[in-house]
């Protein structure tokens, strides 16, 4: 329902922000961010859940595995990979000639196709092992922001728009399913925050790179990262078989 909510509320961003920048100019992109913080932030003071697992868990737990650690590094990875492609996708849409109407309708087809990934994960969870998902969603990842990033006309831009954002949305889904077995504390779920630091790095390093090495340069570089992360992922899958455990009840 997570996913569902995002994408409905994405759609709804996605067409309210386009038509307030045509009419208010970019600067307008900044007023509707700090509008949905501070309701984001409103609702997070007053009406966040709490939970608590057993005590005994907490008492006994140790440091991350290795396991973990490698799962969280290429998670990382990949939402470095998704900032530093996403970030650029309309100014990457208008360098190649392509007109208003034509970015919004692929940004507004995205926001749709992004409401399905979370739901076809979640019936796909127990047929589909999470690290080969994972392996596989890294794999795509790069392919695709190489597509974005090299091609030339509106039709490959507009499907590996569109598809770039569902291959991340379906991987971590399996990620973090599977991180929650991993640690039964809780910890590296609930650090999902500081797990997408790739998000805020993302801009500026491609940013650099375009300015630098061109648009080729960026989706290179996103397919490099992406080869990473895939090594922390089967690093993670070799290690992890026997460390996997049923997930701890919730005290209510």
């Amino acid at each position: 329902m997570g996913g569902l909510t995002l994408g409905v509320f994405a759609v709804i961003l996605l067409g309210a922000s386009a038509t307030l920048i045509t009419k208010f100019g970019p600067p307008a992109i900044f007023e509707v961010f700090a509008a949905v913080t501070a309701v984001a932030a409103a609702i997070a003071t007053f009406f966040f859940p709490s939970a608590s697992i057993s005590e005994d868990l907490v008492r006994d737990a140790a440091g991350f595995t290795r396991p973990v650690w490698f799962i969280i590094t290429g998670i990382v990875l990949m939402s470095l990979v998704q900032a530093m492609i996403f970030s650029f996708l309309q100014p990457m849409g208008t360098d190649r000639g392509l007109s208003p109407v034509q970015i919004q309708s692929v940004l507004v087809t995205l926001g749709l196709v992004a409401m399905t990934p979370t739901l076809l994960a979640a019936f796909l969870q127990k047929r589909l092992p999470p690290m080969r998902v994972a392996m596989t969603g890294t794999l795509l990842q790069g392919a695709v922001a190489v597509l974005i990033s090299c091609s030339s006309g509106f039709l490959p831009y507009a499907v590996g728009a569109v598809v770039f954002p569902f291959i991340m949305l379906f991987t971590h889904t399996f990620v973090f399913g599977h991180l929650a077995r991993l640690d039964l504390t809780g910890r590296a779920v609930a650090a999902t925050p500081a797990m997408l630091v790739g998000n805020m790095i993302g801009p500026l390093l491609g940013g650099t790179l375009v300015q630098t090495t061109g648009y080729l340069g960026l989706g290179s570089a996103a397919a490099a990262v992406d080869l990473i992360a895939l090594c922390c992922f089967i690093a993670a899958s070799q290690r992890a078989t026997s460390a996997i455990q049923p997930l701890p009840q919730l005290n209510q």
